[in-house]
């Protein structure tokens, strides 16, 4: 059965004869009913080139034109003959017409985009500039990988009135930073072989890389960032708003005595009527440490491959496997305390409880 956070007893004894209203209050906090998550912050940002054009232009003919002809315009008799008679006409053609054109467009280009892990310039269309995690390779047999640190974390219960919660940016699948050692490359080195039959890779035309891992031992050397969260859960306070409205502040579990309580009965019915606002109050810390860690990783039956591409966009890589992974463990761990970060209220949203009456 859920239960919420507070159970609230609220207890109003009104003695007429006396004029006397006492109220008795009490809260009782159910901590395994409450909880909270916290998660690292985001920064987005965008820088776009932005346009709106409007133009206006216009598209226009004008032509006069005039030609003369020869026309009949009748007949006469000369000299006893018939004859037709011509005149000259002018025949005249003008056009003068024009278009105005008003279009209206709008542009919205990136050119620089970070949406909290990934940077990238240009059009949506080129691959991550600077992604989340990078990786170099330290001589033939030491790697060391960065990523952005992300924590997340969900509380459990601490205590009857706190509740705490632990985050690492190992719990995210990653690392903050990680050197690993790999040992069976080093072993066949040792052992005089010109290549690792356990594991290699080839590159072809300085472009495609091809690599294989039939079994792959790593000793993982881990520096994680981490945080302790903790909320502290301080009690119940209470605001009485009479009908009168008049406001009485309290903490639950106080008991309350109000003499002449007839002058809160402002309608003079004989009952007083009241309201009460529920206000938890709880208090937020935490710290950050350094998490410190030894692990080691076998891997059994592993396919690699890359193909190198040129600015602006990015490699192209796949991974098979592995196919099993026996042993992946922490052998040593340790927290080494860095600072302790402001602690501040934490608010809650206050609820009203109406028409009741003593």
């Amino acid at each position: 059965m859920h239960k919420p956070p507070f159970t609230v007893d609220l207890d109003s004894y009104y003695n007429h004869t006396t004029d006397w209203l006492r109220m008795e209050t009490n809260a009782t906090n159910y901590i395994d009913a409450s909880w909270f998550t916290t998660s690292s912050p985001d920064l987005n940002y965008s820088l776009d080139l932005v346009g709106d054009v409007d133009m206006d232009f216009t598209i226009g003919a004008e032509v006069d034109l005039s030609k003369s002809v020869e026309v009949k315009t009748g007949s006469s008799w000369v000299d006893g003959i018939l004859k037709d008679i011509y005149e000259w006409v002018t025949y005249t053609f003008s056009f003068d017409e024009s278009v105005t054109l008003s279009p209206d467009f709008n542009f919205d280009l990136d050119l620089v985009t970070f949406d909290g892990q990934n940077f990238s310039f240009g059009p949506n269309a080129f691959e991550p500039y600077f992604e989340d995690s990078y990786s170099w390779d330290l001589g033939d047999f030491f790697t060391l990988t960065v990523e952005v640190p992300h924590i997340d974390a969900t509380s459990s219960t601490l205590d009857a009135n706190t509740l705490s919660a632990r985050g690492t940016t190992a719990d995210n699948d990653g690392n903050f930073i990680q050197l690993s050692f790999d040992v069976d490359k080093t072993l066949a080195s040792l052992a005089g072989l010109p290549v690792n039959p356990l594991g290699d890779s080839v590159t072809i035309a300085s472009i495609f890389t091809v690599g294989y891992d039939i079994v792959n031992y790593e000793l993982l050397g881990n520096l994680d960032l981490g945080q302790n969260y903790y909320m502290d859960i301080l009690g119940l306070d209470g605001q009485i708003l009479f009908e009168d409205n008049s406001l009485v502040d309290f903490t639950f579990g106080d008991d309350l005595d109000f003499y002449g309580a007839s002058d809160k009965d402002v309608n003079a019915d004989g009952f007083v009527e009241y309201a009460v606002l529920l206000s938890p109050e709880a208090q937020f810390y935490s710290d950050l440490f350094l998490n410190p860690s030894l692990g080691h990783k076998l891997e059994i039956g592993k396919l690699s491959g890359s193909i190198s591409t040129p600015w602006p966009f990015s490699d192209v890589s796949v991974e098979l496997g592995p196919a099993s992974t026996p042993v992946d463990d922490t052998l040593l761990e340790t927290d080494i305390h860095l600072v302790d970060m402001p602690q501040f209220d934490f608010s809650f949203e206050s609820i009203e409880v109406n028409n009741l009456v003593a």
